[in-house]
């Protein structure tokens, strides 16, 4: 699912067809979100800190969002016990299209996430400058049976885990280059 959003005509609530809520407002109230939860039963609530986004970010034109559902291409190999395969991937963009690194922000993101899995209990987000699963400068909290509300200061793929990744969880490229071997024992080279 792939959906994104003028800046400008963003809303304090914008619902999509495919179980995904943006709201410009914090996801404090946790009352409010557990009755919104009964209603709607989405899979995804991203809250986030609009004053600050078009305050510091002044180039961001939209907010794309992609939902992958047990279909995430960078973990082929994880195992789906422990990392869910489904991902939140949120990023600001330019008029030109071209990503806008966001990090750093006094206000976090928040993503109210549901969990396929009870035992999926931590944020986590991959780290494309090393290839690795993380958490750093992310909190998790459980809101209820069913969701977590993860608060990261920076946007990136985000998603949940059984456990802490840190230290970080190292991904195994699924494509090796011919010229690479994988060494997996002491026996010596043809």
């Amino acid at each position: 699912t792939f959906i994104s959003y003028p800046i400008d005509n963003l809303y304090e609530e914008n619902t999509s067809q495919n179980g995904l809520i943006i709201s410009t407002k914090n996801c404090n109230d946790k009352e409010k979100l557990l009755k919104q939860i009964e209603q709607l039963h989405f899979k995804v609530k991203i809250c986030f800190p609009y004053d600050e986004i078009i305050s510091d970010y002044t180039n961001a034109k939209y907010l794309s969002y992609i939902y992958y559902d047990n279909s995430y291409p960078f973990i082929a190999n994880a195992d789906s016990s422990k990392v869910s395969k489904s991902f939140s991937s949120l990023v600001l963009r330019d008029n030109n299209n071209n990503k806008i690194n966001v990090e750093g922000l006094k206000n976090p993101f928040q993503f109210i996430i549901y969990r396929s899995e009870s035992s999926f209990n931590e944020c986590l987000y991959y780290n494309e400058s090393e290839n690795n699963l993380n958490n750093t400068d992310c909190t998790s909290e459980e809101l209820n049976s069913f969701y977590v509300i993860c608060s990261c200061n920076h946007l990136t793929d985000f998603s949940l885990s059984t456990f802490n990744p840190n230290p970080t969880i190292e991904i195994i490229p699924t494509n090796v280059p011919s010229q690479r071997r994988l060494v997996n024992s002491f026996e010596p080279f043809d």
